[in-house]
């Protein structure tokens, strides 16, 4: 199977598929297994490098001192000081570090190429073409985002967010911890949060959604307008939600920014 990733593409020619059908009787098998929802299509824009050290559980260096920061997952946050780090951030570095650590990847593009912080943004897939992302997200040691444009694998990974979710594994056995009250957030990070929509005000420029507590949930108008179903979610107000994201300070209460409907889902109508 290495070998065959590496030779058949899309660009392949009937000759070329004829030589694999003859090898392993079809190659129309072959090609449904390498471009499957766990081994995605390789492009002319996908590069395969060593990793040569993983820094957290969404973030590798590969050769050339790269920075690549693993898109569609946020994982637990890692500190060299253990006391600082989140539940199961250690776990998290461990299984990535297992599955990559010293071995060559393809990293397959996304639209956005580079976060804010410079880094290369980009999905994984191991030697054997298997999705990273959904593996670690598939055991728990990860949360599924949604941050367009890189949305192509994002219902992928949220529907194995669920599998694992059912399952209590990793990140989601902390059902005391897991999700956070809006009325109980008191610092800024990553997030999952749930609370009672009291208000809606519309700005210039976005919508904001007032959460009990003082959480604000701000949606852009250009995202509103591409991703959202409007006739769906016209009225929010009383609606219990669950959202994922970044939270900033704001004043003294915190805000929080999402730019897709699978960062954000009703739980129940009605208050708290």
């Amino acid at each position: 199977m290495k070998r065959l990733n590496r030779t058949l593409s899309v660009k392949s020619t009937p000759r070329e598929c004829f030589f694999y059908a003859y090898r392993i009787r079809s190659c129309a098998a072959v090609l449904l297994v390498t471009c499957s929802t766990l081994a995605c299509s390789h492009s002319d824009s996908d590069r395969q490098l060593r990793v040569d050290y993983v820094v957290d559980g969404d973030t590798v260096v590969v050769e050339g001192n790269e920075t690549i920061r693993l898109a569609g997952i946020n994982a637990p946050e890692y500190s060299r000081q253990s006391s600082k780090s989140e539940p199961f951030a250690l776990e998290a570095l461990l299984a990535l570090r297992e599955r990559v650590d010293g071995t060559t990847v393809n990293l397959v593009s996304v639209p956005e190429s580079h976060d804010q912080y410079g880094r290369t943004l980009a999905y994984l897939e191991d030697s054997g073409g298997r999705d990273v992302q959904l593996d670690l997200i598939l055991r728990g040691y990860g949360y599924a985002i949604a941050w367009p444009p890189n949305v192509s694998r994002a219902e992928q990974y949220f529907a194995a967010e669920s599998r694992a979710r059912e399952a209590e594994r990793g990140v989601w056995s902390q059902r005391d911890l897991i999700p956070v009250r809006a009325e109980d957030i008191d610092s800024s990070g990553f997030n999952l949060i749930v609370g009672t929509v009291i208000s809606v005000q519309k700005t210039a420029k976005s919508r904001v959604y007032n959460l009990r507590g003082g959480l604000k949930v701000f949606i852009d108008d250009s995202d509103w307008n591409t991703y959202w179903n409007q006739t769906e979610l016209k009225q929010w107000t009383d609606q219990l939600v669950e959202v994922r994201g970044w939270v900033f300070r704001l004043g003294d209460n915190f805000g929080l920014k999402i730019r897709h409907p699978l960062m954000l889902k009703t739980v129940r109508v009605g208050a708290e």
